[in-house]
């Protein structure tokens, strides 16, 4: 049997959170929801969820400030909701690291197909640079022509 996709959702709006941690349950995702920014990082960072819905406006720290803090160690895709139609805000999430943003209001059933999406693009944009390597979950590429690292072994 397979293992559910885990879900983080930060939002600080109770109404919200219960509706979207209701919905992905009820599309058979593991949710775990938090209502403040100030121990986001710590719990994301700790679970390694395969996305994060990360609202920009939070008390604590705010999205932005979340997203910054995990991205050098989270693996999974973060996805930012935010009610603010501003560029400045879009284009900051994006620079530093979100995946994708959603405007609020927001549509379950469109939500749902973002996240689908983002995750299927997995294997695009989850390739690590480790100084002089490229790394893709276990297969290790170098930067110049040498030797290729699969599950630890290693090939010419």
């Amino acid at each position: 049997m397979e293992d559910k996709l885990r879900l983080i959702v930060v939002e600080d709006d109770p109404k919200m959170r219960g509706l979207l941690t209701e919905y992905f349950e009820s599309q058979d995702y593991e949710v775990i929801s938090l209502s403040e920014g100030t121990n986001a990082a710590d719990v994301i960072l700790a679970n390694q969820p395969d996305l994060v819905l990360l609202d920009l406006m939070l008390p604590g720290d705010d999205g932005l400030t979340i997203c910054r803090q995990i991205r050098a160690g989270f693996k999974g895709k973060i996805l930012m909701l935010t009610a603010s139609d501003d560029d400045f805000d879009h284009v900051a999430a994006l620079e530093i690291g979100a995946d994708d943003f959603v405007t609020k209001p927001i549509k379950p059933r469109v939500l749902l197909a973002r996240i689908r999406m983002l995750l299927r693009r997995e294997g695009v944009d989850t390739i690590g640079e480790t100084g002089k390597w490229l790394q893709y979950g276990v297969l290790r590429l170098p930067r110049r022509a040498g030797n290729v690292s699969w599950t630890g072994k290693r090939f010419r």
